[in-house]
């Protein structure tokens, strides 16, 4: 007499599962040194881009914040 038919399943079902995750973990390890490296490489493009143009975007955001602070005090 062989194993019980649905223990048997069951411990099936379990395997299949936990070799379907390898793949899936492999992937998601691959995907995120990829964004890793890309997130590293734009950072280095807008440190350069920011001491070519004197840190313009910055200034642009912080004029902008204190345009809006601004207009709140003139409204509040």
């Amino acid at each position: 007499m062989g194993p019980d038919p649905l223990a048997d399943q069951h411990l099936a079902g379990e395997i299949a599962w936990g070799v379907g995750e390898a793949p899936t973990l492999v992937l998601a390890v691959v995907v995120a040194v990829q964004w890793f490296r890309s997130e590293t490489r734009e950072t280095v493009r807008l440190d350069r881009q920011a001491d070519r143009d004197g840190d313009a975007e910055l200034t642009a955001y912080n004029a902008r914040l204190a345009q809006l602070r601004e207009e709140a005090e003139r409204l509040g």
